[in-house]
């Protein structure tokens, strides 16, 4: 992923938890990462694109936490401990995707 659009996708999901999804534009978007419309336009090809985007993202920085607790060696019962411990400090870490609405 390049840089600019982890910084894209970070601001969408400061903006989606402060103002919600639908009141948030693509204008607002740009502004917040201090670049033009159009460059916002270079890397997603609209707003929904950036919701998937920020899911995607969510979700691989999620299952890549839980692959490694996996791999982690222990009990089975440790293990699905680890993993609901990465479940439940991301959703308190991530309340911004929740809001989204």
């Amino acid at each position: 992923m390049k840089k600019k659009e982890k910084m894209i996708i970070e601001a969408g999901m400061k903006l989606f938890a402060s103002k919600g999804y639908n009141t948030t534009s693509v204008q607002e978007i740009a502004d917040e990462c201090h670049m033009s419309k159009g460059a916002f336009y270079l890397y997603f090809k609209s707003k929904e694109a950036l919701l998937i985007s920020i899911l995607h993202y969510y979700y691989d920085k999620v299952f890549t936490r839980i692959h490694e607790v996996q791999t982690e060696g222990g009990t089975p019962k440790e293990a699905y401990r680890k993993q609901l411990t990465v479940y439940y400090d991301n959703i308190l870490q991530q309340k911004i995707l929740l809001k989204c609405s």
